[in-house]
């Protein structure tokens, strides 16, 4: 015999009452005096277009060669800091595709069979009382969900947000790892060049002590000169020792921030040169200046997501309303199992009224409001050290120019000297000594301009962070 599954109009009827009940129900959520009290500060933020283009290693080149450009690649590649951020890529994707899988048709399948026995003294007629059968289903059940309110939505919002904070949190992750690797070679390329110039200070003392020796034995100087140049030498051979001993340290932090072994400082070269860079520096620091730092356009896309979590507790005051539906075949014996006569199927809404939840849906709600204005004020206070970071990184990068013009005076001051000394020497007018003396005072100009360049190149480097990533800048 076939069987036909008909929609009675009454069925009908009663489904689209239900429906339009649930509808004019939804009009008593109230949201009144839940709202956001932060105000952000308003930056343009060129990050939340598709054009955005994150700042890239390309300024290392610059300042290290292809070396230190070529270190920070494989840092950027084998740093495990850096794969841990991109695995909150990952986890925000795998949100967007749940949140995608709810707003598709859910369709799903069960069977089950119990053996079981019925009892006499029951609701169960006979035949059956007393005695014991299988009961057996097997069914395919859809359910699928009416978007009324904006939940799926909402529900886009978050993923979408999550995931693009996600992938700045891991392009501010390699700004700073970037950062710290070009510190520690500027710090590298710094004691390379002040262990040179100690090591030609020694040089130029044991020449000096060779000399004193000499005038000593023929009586034209005396023990003091010598025994005092004994202590300058024991001075610079301690100095040597100590730069070496901070090349190795130097070298090793390197070899950690790349994510290698202690081994691997061992195959980093010392940078033999310095680089001269000729800085084309912001007159201000106007707001926008700061917009594609990946740290302030995260915490953005963190209110982005807050805002969407806000709508999504608004939406569970409505009323949910999901169509649901099943068919299969149940029967008393697998038998009969398969027969026509054991085809079940049914359709109808299934609706959610929150009616005695309201306190909750609001204190709910108020949680996550609360969340957003936390996300706003972290977000401003991002904005704010940023600023203050690129304003004392400018600061001193004014300065550190100020002060390597009067640096480069006296070393030029400290160069005639040597100059005319030599010229002396030459003609017969005077000894090596003074010329010895004038070469020493000259390196010791020349170290300290090794420590104001690298001063300068330390505060590029953060201004560059502080920024989110390089400014002009020509090589001289």
């Amino acid at each position: 015999m076939k069987q036909t599954f008909n929609i009675s109009p009454v069925r009908l009827s009663l489904i689209a009452t239900s429906l339009s009940a649930a509808l004019l129900l939804s009009a008593c959520a109230d949201f009144s005096g839940i709202k956001e009290q932060a105000t952000e500060i308003k930056v343009s933020l060129s990050g939340q277009t598709e054009s955005v283009r994150w700042p890239d290693a390309s300024w290392s080149e610059e300042l290290g060669g292809s070396q230190l450009s070529q270190l920070i690649q494989n840092a950027l590649k084998d740093n495990p800091g850096i794969q841990l951020a991109a695995t909150r890529i990952t986890n925000a994707r795998a949100l967007q595709d749940q949140f995608a899988a709810d707003r598709q048709i859910s369709l799903t399948g069960n069977a089950e069979s119990t053996y079981q026995r019925f009892t006499k003294n029951g609701m169960v007629p006979p035949p059956l009382a007393g005695s014991s059968e299988s009961n057996n289903q097997a069914t395919v059940n859809l359910s699928y969900e009416l978007d009324f309110w904006g939940k799926h939505q909402a529900q886009s919002r978050v993923g979408l947000s999550t995931e693009q904070a996600a992938k700045a949190e891991t392009e501010s992750a390699k700004l700073l790892l970037s950062n710290a690797i070009a510190r520690q070679w500027v710090q590298l390329q710094k004691q390379a060049g002040q262990l040179t110039l100690t090591e030609q200070q020694l040089k130029l003392r044991k020449e000096w002590d060779s000399l004193i020796q000499q005038r000593l034995k023929a009586g034209l100087d005396n023990r003091s000169e010598l025994q005092q140049n004994l202590v300058s030498v024991a001075n610079l051979q301690s100095e040597v020792l100590n730069w070496r001993e901070a090349i190795a340290q130097t070298k090793l932090q390197l070899a950690l921030l790349a994510g290698q072994t202690p081994e691997y400082a061992n195959s980093i070269a010392t940078p033999v040169t310095s680089r001269t860079v000729d800085f084309h520096l912001p007159s201000e620091l106007p707001l926008d200046l700061i917009s594609r730092k990946p740290e302030i356009i995260a915490a953005k896309w963190r209110i982005e997501a807050m805002r969407g979590e806000v709508e999504l507790a608004k939406n569970r005051f409505y009323r949910n309303i999901n169509l649901v539906g099943f068919a299969g075949l149940s029967s008393l014996g697998l038998d009969k199992l398969l027969k026509s006569d054991s085809t079940i199927m049914g359709v109808g809404p299934a609706i959610h009224l929150p009616l005695f939840e309201g306190g909750r849906l609001r204190a709910q709600l108020a949680g996550k409001v609360a969340d957003t204005d936390s996300a706003v004020l972290q977000y401003n206070q991002t904005v704010l050290n940023a600023l203050k970071d690129a304003a004392e990184q400018l600061q001193t990068l004014q300065s550190t120019s100020l002060q390597i013009v009067q640096q480069e005076q006296a070393q030029q001051a400290a160069q005639q000297v040597l100059t005319l000394n030599r010229q002396r020497f030459e003609i017969g007018t005077s000894n090596r000594l003074p010329v010895i003396s004038a070469e020493l005072a000259l390196i010791s100009q020349q170290k300290n301009m090794a420590e104001l360049s690298a001063r300068q190149l330390d505060a590029r480097v953060n201004l560059i962070k502080a920024l989110g990533g390089s400014y002009p800048a020509t090589r001289q």
